[in-house]
């Protein structure tokens, strides 16, 4: 109502009440009735302000508990919505209408059930009965419709109340969106069953091979619920694979049918496709490639982007998903990793087998290079004497006897050595190697012992360059190993094996060839696979031609087999050769011996060796002084200046090793020769590069008077 509206109603209702007073009073008001009539309507006027304000207060309060109402009601994080009794929608509040994807305005008398998933009917119609028989508050999940075609999985939360205007039953429930949640429990279950299929995959660790393949297909059938499935085994350097294949309904008893499948030859299929482009595929249903209606799955399992395994399942009945795939990628990484368990069991044990070799060889070597020093010095006296005789004329005509017995002197001396390098444990330290050097070892070690066994040897090893990059040891186990496998071949028959070297552009080729029992030709593309081997069980470990492809590879090299089944086999390898010009070195003729003019100091804790060595030096023409330790020695040096020291390196009191060091640090220029017992291949590649910064050249025992002579006039070729 207006303002001037009120008044006039106002005006209108004092006009009436002024009628009824003057009728009933017949009289005029009193001054003093006047000011009290005054008086009173002011009081009233002010209690009628008061009123208004509280009225107008009242009033916001109002206003802000319709606003709390509307937050706490229609922007609720759940939906609300109250229900008659005849299932229809009464009162809803916005956060429903924005999961239904509807206005608000839309939801009233709209039946409840419209929104609710067809397959879902169910559980609601008994949901809401459960509430109607015990009026208590109950929960359920099913799923809703957000759109025609979106669905979401919904939580209901409802009770019974009575409409408090008219006086009916009504169903109010509070929903929430759970889909997140739903799927969320959905992946749990899924990596359970995973995780069940994987332990299950586990339980098969202690089954032969055949089983556990059986019972992995029985597996993929019952998990995709499939009729027949068939696994591949791949290899990409052969395009080979093992298949196995198992039907529905197939005897437990049986066996898997096991065949060898060359990729090469298969040009179109779901395996074809499979293999060249190394992804999932699904055929549900009629497809050109096939007459029949079959659905096909196909599923690869890739290792660092190599094709390992691929599983095909087909049915007449099962349409294949991306649910099925993950289940079977799943499951293939189990099965990929039981057989790396099995086999990696069956490489222990064949490694043991070979770690207990080793430990043999390894115990060889520490023995060898115990007794090498001790062998290796009276080999040098009797090198030394020897020498000192066929220099005397009432030895003359003793010459050709005490050639002989040199000749004996270097077969132990090469043995010893070849048996040294043979046993140790090497390092991995890269060094410049000699080729024939290492065939030169391997031979006069082997050679006595071959010939025994009716094996003859032909070395005709002649590249003029035969210096390669690598590790004395290994190169030395390569050798070693082809020797071996062709005295395997011609066991029990004996023959021939020819080692030869060659130069190629800047390679060294060194060919080893045996008229054996050869290998047979489908065996010629594994013989290199690490376990793979031709010979009897307990024979052979089939490590040996897989380390020595390793190790020629670490050396940017390579090796090739040309063999023939019955007449013989060879090998090839294949390695760079070191330019010696950039190395510094160059090839010398025999040493000619010239005098030398200076004085030398011999340190040497033999007295015989000492005195042998002496003798040389007095002959090449110098001064010589000696000493028996390192620290005599030293004494010595702080007296007077040396053109030569030559020097032992195991001593006591003060090592060769710690007499060098301190003469460098005098900064002496002496020209220092390390004498051994050892070879040069027990110290480690620092030692070396050590003896070689401070030292001018090495000697090994046992030494001739001519090794002598070369350490002194050529040394390290400083």
């Amino acid at each position: 109502m207006s303002a001037r509206n009120l008044r006039a109603l106002a005006e209108k209702k004092i006009a009436a009440i002024k009628q009824t007073t003057t009728a009933e009073r017949k009289y005029k008001l009193s001054l003093e009735e006047a000011y009290h009539l005054i008086h009173e309507l002011q009081v009233h006027q002010i209690e009628l302000d008061i009123q208004s304000d509280e009225l107008r207060k009242t009033l916001a309060e109002l206003e802000a508990s319709r606003e709390r109402y509307f937050d706490l009601y229609d922007l609720a994080p759940v939906g609300y919505i109250t229900i008659d009794d005849k299932g229809l929608i009464c009162e809803a509040n916005l956060t429903i209408a924005s999961l239904w994807g509807r206005d608000k305005c839309e939801l009233s008398g709209l039946p409840f059930t419209s929104f609710i998933f067809p397959e879902s009917q169910d559980i609601y119609y008994q949901y809401r009965k459960n509430l109607f028989a015990t009026f208590t508050a109950h929960t359920c999940e099913l799923k809703m419709l957000r759109k025609p075609d979106v669905i979401f999985w919904a939580n209901l939360q409802g009770s019974f109340a009575t409409d408090s205007v008219n006086e009916t039953p009504v169903l109010r429930i509070a929903i929430s969106d759970i889909t997140d949640r739903k799927k969320i429990e959905e992946e749990k279950d899924l990596l359970l069953k995973r995780l069940n299929a994987l332990y299950q995959l586990s339980m098969y660790r202690e089954m032969t091979m055949n089983n556990f393949f059986k019972n992995a297909l029985i597996g993929i059938i019952e998990m995709t619920g499939s009729q027949d499935v068939c696994l591949g085994l791949f290899d990409e350097k052969t395009n080979m694979a093992k298949t196995l294949s198992w039907s529905k309904g197939s005897s437990i008893d049986g066996d898997c049918i096991l065949q060898s499948l060359d990729f090469n030859i298969i040009k179109d299929g779901i395996w074809a496709d499979t293999v060249f482009s190394k992804k999932t595929i699904i055929q549900n249903g009629f497809t050109q490639k096939f007459s029949e209606n079959i659905n096909r799955l196909s599923v690869p399992l890739l290792v660092n982007e190599r094709l390992k395994l691929i599983v095909v399942v087909t049915s007449t009945q099962t349409l294949y998903t991306k649910e099925d795939v993950f289940q079977i990628e799943a499951y293939l990484r189990g099965v990929d990793h039981v057989i790396n368990l099995k086999t990696s069991e069956d490489k222990e044990k064949e490694m043991q087998k070979q770690i207990f070799q080793s430990s043999k060889l390894a115990s060889l070597g520490v023995l060898a290079a115990g007794i090498g020093h001790e062998i290796n010095n009276p080999l040098s006296i009797i090198y030394g004497y020897l020498e000192l005789m066929m220099q005397k004329q009432e030895y003359s005509e003793l010459i050709e006897p005490i050639e002989i017995v040199l000749q004996a002197a270097d077969r132990i001396k090469n043995i010893v050595n070849g048996l040294k390098t043979y046993g140790r444990s090497d390092s991995h330290d890269m060094e410049d190697v000699d080729l024939h050097k290492v065939v030169n070892d391997v031979l006069n070690l082997l050679k006595i012992v071959y010939k025994h066994e009716d094996i003859i040897i032909e070395n005709g090893c002649k590249a003029g360059a035969s210096l390669v990059r690598g590790n004395f040891g290994k190169v030395h186990q390569v050798i070693m190993n082809l020797f071996s496998n062709a005295r395997d071949a011609l066991a029990g028959k004996g023959g021939i094996i020819r080692i030869e070297t060659e130069n190629k552009d800047d390679n060294i080729l060194l060919k080893f060839s045996d008229n054996g029992i050869g290998i047979k030709k489908e065996d010629q593309n594994r013989i290199f696979d690490t376990f793979f081997t031709t010979k009897e069980v307990g024979q052979g470990t089939g490590l040996g031609l897989g380390i020595v492809y390793s190790i020629l590879k670490s050396m940017n090299g390579n090796i090739e087999v040309d063999s023939e089944y019955g007449m013989g086999t060879s090998f090839t390898i294949t390695l760079p050769v070191i330019d010696m010009a950039e190395l510094g070195m160059v090839k010398t003729e025999k040493t000619v011996v010239k005098k030398l003019q200076g004085r030398a100091l011999v340190v040497e804790d033999e007295d015989f060796i000492r005195s042998i060595i002496c003798h040389y030096l007095k002959d090449f023409g110098l001064e010589v002084d000696e000493a028996s330790d390192g620290k005599t020695a030293l004494e010595i040096i702080m007296k007077h200046e040396f053109d030569f020291i030559i020097t032992d390196l195991k001593m006591s009191n003060m090592s060769g090793e710690g007499l060098i060091q301190e003469v460098r640090k005098l900064g002496r220029k002496d020209k220092i020769i390390v004498v051994t017992g050892g070879i040069l291949i027990d110290y480690t590649k620092q030692q070396r590069d050590a003896l070689r910064e401070l030292s001018d050249g090495l000697l090994m025992k046992p030494f001739k008077k001519d090794d002598l002579y070369a350490a002194l006039i050529n040394g390290f070729g400083r």
